[in-house]
C-alpha cells in the first residue's frame, strides 16, 4: 500500500487506473486491484507513512537496546 503512495508521489500525473495496472505488475498480482481499493490507499496516505515511520523508530530502538545488551 505504501508503494502505491510513494509511486503516485513520485509521478503525480499518473491515474488510478495505471497505478493499478503497475501494482499488478510490480507485486505480480493475480488481477489489477479495482479503482476503488487504490482510491482508499490513496485516502489513507498519511495514516500509512505515519505508521511506516513509526514502524522504522521501533525496529531502530531494538537495533540500539540490542547492542547495548
Amino acid at each position: 500500500k505504501l508503494a502505491i503512495c510513494i509511486k503516485k508521489e513520485k509521478e503525480p500525473k499518473i491515474t488510478q487506473s495505471e497505478l493499478a495496472k503497475w501494482a499488478k505488475d510490480e507485486f505480480k498480482l493475480e488481477k489489477v486491484p479495482r479503482q476503488q481499493t487504490i482510491s482508499d490507499i490513496l485516502k489513507k496516505k498519511n495514516e500509512l507513512m505515519a505508521r511506516q515511520s513509526t514502524i522504522l523508530i521501533l525496529k531502530s530502538f531494538e537495533t540500539c537496546t540490542s547492542r547495548v545488551t
